[in-house]
């Protein structure tokens, strides 16, 4: 709306507020009035039905105070009623006597009540010469006057039809007016209790409403100053004074033990509060536009009239109304003025504060006229201050709007500018990953190389190779709040193994342990239920427990952390228990970071990007950090998987031998150890074993360096990768492009595995893998692919050139590392698994086996023919057993290998007579499992452990199922071994039939094999114990679910 509408729509509604105000003193329908003293109601139709205002011609008896007008002095004068008093000398300080006769009809009238509101000052009334009520002392002058007004309902009575009031006023505060200011109004008992009802009730709201408004504008006030609405606040607050002392006089209710002498003082204080608020509130608004000479003058005026208000007596200060009111006029004007100029300046918000103003004078107006002794209506008074209170709520409304559009633009520019700083971030994190991860490695690389270095060189590689990782986690964590915060990081939640996660977190903690920047804290994990899933993104839960744990961590002093988990019903709850010296006030200082989402103190302001990190982590998660009261556990609460959630499968990880600490006893008594990955062990040297209370495991036989062919032209990044490649013994050959390394096949060939750059110039490196790949397979020649991010479906491109693996740049060393090794290991097992097949059917032939059985059958030919033929029938089973074995069969049924072992026992007892005892104890035959795994065990306990002693011994061979497995156990009690020969054991190869003691991996299956073979197929290999002296015992654990039962042999 323009502000010509404006101004129209604002003029209209002058005017009928105007038209309102004037017709509501026109009554068209008046009811009867009193003459000379005599008010007629006998042929009002109302009567005892509707309530009558007592107006009219009323006898007055100035001077004089009746309780009996035969006592009269003085004839009376004729007053009108209501109105004020006022003498011939102008002043309304005097007392007298109103007397009012009133002609009923006693049948229809019924019980009647008077309704007294406002009698200036004091006053007493007698009805048919009984007092029904009075309020103050009334006194004939000032001295024992005592004003008090308040309105009240009470019954009266007629006496034959006639009721006469004789009502006493005297009035020594109000010098401007006096009397019966408001009709006294009179009608049915209930119809008069529920007027005074509704006024009261009405009143109230008023109060409650204006209460509301001086809070609410405290409220803007105090998060808003400067805009004047702390003025508007007091107006309201002024406006609540005065409603309080007018009409029902709550001020009697809410302030009981008040005198009436304070009564008309804060009345005039709040009357002047009221005109001075409301200017400085506008003048204030429109600061631009007000006289700052007007506002001093103005504001001196006031004070000045508020301190004679609260120090002359009532009786001077009331004769300065008139004053008042051309002061408060000329104020409005200003008002008016200011609030027209504004509009004019287009100020939207002027316009209803201009209906407002419109509004409230109307109000101070009617106000006014009802101080003087004016009748005024009391739905028009009420409705004018609902109009008020209406024009005062759109102020509310426009100001929340306001507000609110300025809150919405603030959000979206803060939005914006947080945008455009996470981008930064982003860049520049981007950006220093590449410089960083450069120096990173070539420090690491000048660390771990083969040059010895001074002390101090090393402590400084040690730092910056420390500080490296630091900003590397710095930069990742701000990489991922960005990513969370603008939603580009979504989590992938399913089933994961809770075990397996932790597993991986105390790996990344073994890691922060070897550097000098993080704390030296104890992390104990202890056993966690392997049937306890939970539902998250495995990924960003190792991360999740990795901050929380690197956090503790750097307040802890030299503690302990341990790790709990258990089930809660459809939750996982992992407790974090603290002990320590600094245990305790580590507890503390978390607690109140993550309560509060503040950094611990100044110095670690790097760690709040980890903390608001680990705060949206577990969010997302749907899970909860609580923290126990005890000051040292905090639990995390995750969900659990559902019942019937199959977890995904996961891609099988090469498995490294260790010992755990945890270790279940076994039925004889003796540890049998649960074989876990862990990379630490990787460092371990080859002749390195664990042994703890007498048995023996093994560390995995470290591999030997591989020949690699690098092609890339960055002459940065080969310097870089080699250097990498050369810390794990590799040798490195280079090339710059592929065309130079087709020209050079004899390069080729000598190489285990090709890095390649995807771009190379000449011939890039997705053509030259083609190119390889119609010549080599993907075992005979692995290559890892070297890739940009930038470059899209960069996977796909690499799976359909024929590499094995890639790569993503800028490359992170120890994934380089990882992958290299992967790649051959792969090559290395395929070249193992064709040379084992080669093994297996050269075993078929055993020269010395047969040599020295055919000199024991022709030896029994001649004493024991019998015990001849049937070791030629033993020997048979036994060849026909060794050559039914399939290289591709990958399980074969027990009781073949049952029939070979007994065929290889019986021939070799016949041999060796009473040296070799053997016993069978067999619970259980049919099932599979690898071919040649227990004949060879067999033949080299008693080849290396019964022979090796004079008097020779006993072999046992025992198969039973225990927990879910098939246990097989080959027992001798021969000369036994120490931990050294147990390794070499382990890298022997024993051939069945052979009686060399020991001979490389290619002369026979051997007990390397059978453990390569077990491990690669159930994941678990033998289990060797063995004691000097005493003998040996070698294990294999076969799960029962993965052996079944096996069909009934055919073959003969």
């Amino acid at each position: 709306m323009n502000n010509v509408k404006w101004t129209g729509f604002t003029a209209a509604l002058l005017v009928l507020l105007t038209i309102v105000n004037i017709i509501s003193f026109i009554d068209t329908d008046p009811p009867p009035a009193a003459e000379q003293g005599t008010l007629d109601l006998r042929s009002w139709e109302g009567l005892g039905q509707e309530i009558i205002p007592l107006k009219g011609e009323w006898e007055f008896y100035p001077g004089e105070l009746l309780d009996n007008p035969a006592h009269a002095v003085l004839e009376p004068e004729i007053q009108k009623v209501p109105g004020n008093w006022k003498q011939p000398g102008g002043s309304a300080l005097t007392s007298g006597t109103f007397r009012l006769s009133i002609l009923l009809e006693p049948e229809r009238a019924g019980p009647q009540s008077l309704l007294v509101p406002l009698i200036r000052s004091a006053h007493r009334v007698y009805v048919n010469g009984t007092l029904a009520g009075d309020d103050g002392e009334v006194a004939l002058s000032e001295k024992g006057h005592v004003g008090q007004v308040r309105p009240y309902a009470t019954d009266v009575k007629d006496r034959e039809g006639v009721m006469e009031l004789l009502i006493q006023v005297s009035n020594y505060d109000h010098a401007v007016s006096g009397g019966i200011i408001q009709a006294i109004e009179m009608g049915p008992s209930a119809g008069v209790d529920r007027k005074l009802q509704q006024q009261a009730a009405f009143e109230f709201g008023i109060l409650v409403a204006f209460a509301l408004f001086a809070l609410l504008f405290g409220v803007i006030h105090a998060h808003a100053r400067g805009g004047g609405y702390f003025y508007l606040a007091c107006f309201f607050v002024c406006n609540m004074l005065v409603t309080m002392m007018q009409g029902y006089r709550w001020i009697y209710v809410l302030w009981p033990s008040v005198e009436s002498g304070h009564v008309i003082p804060i009345h005039w204080a709040g009357s002047i509060g009221i005109v001075i608020f409301l200017f400085l509130y506008v003048s204030s608004r429109y600061e631009y536009l007000a006289v700052h000479m007007w506002r001093t003058r103005i504001l001196g005026v006031s004070l000045a009239f508020v301190v004679g208000v609260l120090i002359l007596p009532t009786s001077v200060t009331t004769t300065l109304l008139w004053l008042w009111l051309l002061i408060s006029t000329l104020i409005h004007g200003l008002v008016l003025a200011l609030l027209v100029a504004a509009m004019k300046q287009g100020e939207q918000q002027a316009r209803f504060e201009f209906l407002a103003f419109c509004m409230f004078a109307a109000l101070s107006l009617l106000n006014m006229l009802r101080i003087l002794g004016y009748d005024i209506s009391e739905p028009l008074y009420f409705g004018q201050v609902l109009g008020f209170s209406m024009m005062m709520t759109m102020l509310l409304v426009l100001q929340f709007f306001r507000v609110y559009r300025q809150a919405r633009h603030s959000i979206r520019e803060w939005r914006e500018a947080d945008m455009r700083k996470d981008q930064l971030l982003l860049g520049i994190s981007q950006q220093l990953h590449t410089p960083i991860q450069t120096i990173l490695s070539v420090a690491n690389a000048r660390l771990h190389g083969p040059e010895p270095l001074m002390p101090e060189l090393q402590s400084d590689l040690r730092l910056i190779t420390a500080i490296g990782w630091s900003a590397t986690e710095l930069m990742n964590e701000a990489v991922d709040v960005s990513r969370l915060r603008g939603g580009d990081l979504a989590l992938q939640l399913r089933p994961v193994r809770l075990s397996r996660v932790l597993e991986e977190v105390m790996e990344q903690r073994l890691h922060e342990l070897s550097q000098p920047l993080h704390g030296h804290g104890e992390v104990v994990c202890q056993e966690v239920p392997r049937s306890l899933y939970v539902q998250a993104d495995e990924k960003r839960l190792v991360q999740l427990l990795g901050i929380l744990l690197r956090l503790l961590n750097r307040k802890m002093d030299g503690g302990a952390m341990t790790l709990q988990a258990q089930e809660a019903g459809d939750q996982a709850v992992l407790r974090i228990s603290l002990s320590g010296s600094g245990a305790a006030a580590a507890h503390a200082q978390f607690r109140k970071a993550w309560e509060e989402e503040q950094p611990w103190d100044e110095a670690s302001q790097s760690q709040q990007l980890g903390l608001l990190l680990l705060k949206q982590l577990t969010g997302l998660h749907e899970a909860s950090l609580d923290f126990r009261e005890n000051g040292l556990d905090m639990d995390l609460t995750l969900l659990r998987a559902p019942e019937d959630a199959e977890p995904l499968p996961q891609a099988p990880q090469p498995p490294v031998w260790k010992q755990v600490e945890h270790i279940e006893a076994s039925e004889a008594g003796r540890p049998s150890p649960e074989i876990l990955r862990d990379p630490m062990m990787q460092s371990l040297p080859a002749s390195e074993s664990i042994q703890k209370d007498g048995w023996l495991s093994w560390s995995r036989e470290p591999q030997r360096g591989g020949s690699i062919l690098l092609v890339d032209e960055d002459e940065m990044n080969v310097v870089i990768v080699k250097r990498l490649l050369e810390l794990d013994g590799h040798h490195v050959m280079t090339a710059r492009d592929g065309l130079a390394v087709l020209k050079q096949p004899e390069l080729i060939s000598r190489s285990d595995l090709l890095i390649l750059n995807k771009a190379l110039p000449g011939l890039s490196g997705l053509e030259l893998c083609r190119k390889l790949r119609r010549q080599y397979s993907l075992a005979e020649l692995p290559v890892l692919l070297l890739t940009s991010k930038s470059y899209p479906n960069h996977a796909i491109a690499a799976r359909e050139a024929g590499a094995n693996d890639f790569l993503a740049k800028p490359i992170e060393p120890s994934e380089l590392r990882v992958r290299v090794q992967t790649l051959l290991e792969l090559k290395r097992a395929v070249g193992e698994q064709i040379q084992m097949e080669l093994a297996f059917l050269q075993a078929q032939i055993k020269p010395h086996f047969l040599f020295n059985t055919l000199n024991s059958i022709a030896a029994l030919s001649k004493s024991r023919p019998g015990e001849m033929m049937e070791l030629m029938m033993e020997l048979g089973n036994y060849l026909r057993g060794s050559f039914r074995f399939d290289p591709a069969e990958q399980l074969s049924p027990f009781a073949r290998e049952l029939s070979l072992v007994k065929s290889y026992l019986h021939i070799e007892q016949v041999r060796f007579r009473e040296r070799l005892r053997y016993e069978l104890d067999i619970e259980c035959d049919s099932f599979r499992l690898p071919p040649l795994t227990i004949q060879p065990l067999v033949e080299n306990a008693v080849r290396h452990g019964i022979m090796k002693q004079s008097s020779g011994g006993l072999v046992q061979v025992k198969v039973y199922k225990e927990a879910g497995e098939i246990v097989i156990k080959v027992i001798d009690n021969g000369v036994g071994m120490d931990a050294g020969k147990a390794l070499q054991g382990r890298g022997a190869s024993v051939s069945p039939g052979s009686s060399s003691t020991s001979s490389t991996s290619s002369s026979g299956v051997g007990i390397r094999n059978i453990d390569s073979r077990l491990r690669r197929i159930y994941g678990k290999g033998l289990s060797i114990i063995s004691v000097p002296g005493e003998g040996t015992e070698v294990s294999v654990h076969l799960p029962l679910e993965r052996s079944g039962r096996c069909e009934s042999d055919s073959r003969g």
